[in-house]
């Protein structure tokens, strides 16, 4: 039993919703490899062309290697850039309300861009000022620091120390990270 466990601890994707690839300077996803320094030996990230990220061995429990691992995945520059969701054609939270608050004239707007593919160079500008003018953006935003004290408020099932506080601040940090 200990060994199925073992096997999910030392192999456990990084949850960042839509990482992004890291680049060389002439702008081709490349395969990256980030050495951790955690005890009882290392513990590597491995981030891909396409930018999906995996983590290998976590170390141990408590917040100094949690910490290490953090630090790496900001070095990483694991997130997305402003407007990927778009040029992907991803459907999200604050597309669905401002689509739902929307005009027919934007509801077609949104049908065409995200539906038919038809994208065109000015639409991004259009679907910013959409997200503005129904304020999805802040609303989505709200809406994750809501949940983000709910999961904080669970914690308090578990004895206060290192392990809970680094918890909470990744519950944080996944609502307040700039990328």
């Amino acid at each position: 039993m200990r060994a199925p466990l073992r096997l999910l601890a030392v192999c456990i994707p990084l949850l960042c919703a839509a990482p992004q690839a890291v680049t060389h300077a002439q702008g081709q996803p490349t395969l990256d490899i980030y050495y951790l320094d955690v005890e009882g030996g290392g513990g590597t990230l491995i981030v891909s062309p396409s930018g999906a990220a995996l983590l290998i061995d976590a170390g141990w429990p408590g917040p100094r290697d949690a910490e290490r691992i953090l630090a790496a995945a900001r070095q990483a520059d694991l997130g997305k850039t402003v407007g990927d969701d778009f040029a992907e054609g991803k459907v999200t939270l604050p597309v669905i309300l401002a689509f739902d608050r929307g005009n027919e004239e934007e509801r077609a707007f949104w049908s065409r861009v995200l539906c038919e593919g038809g994208r065109r160079a000015e639409d991004f500008h259009r679907a910013v000022a959409l997200l503005t003018r129904h304020d999805a953006l802040g609303e989505t935003l709200e809406w994750a620091r809501s949940r983000a004290e709910d999961a904080k408020r669970e914690l308090r099932a578990f004895p206060d120390g290192p392990a809970r506080t680094v918890l909470a601040d990744i519950a944080d940090f996944c609502v307040d990270r700039v990328y």
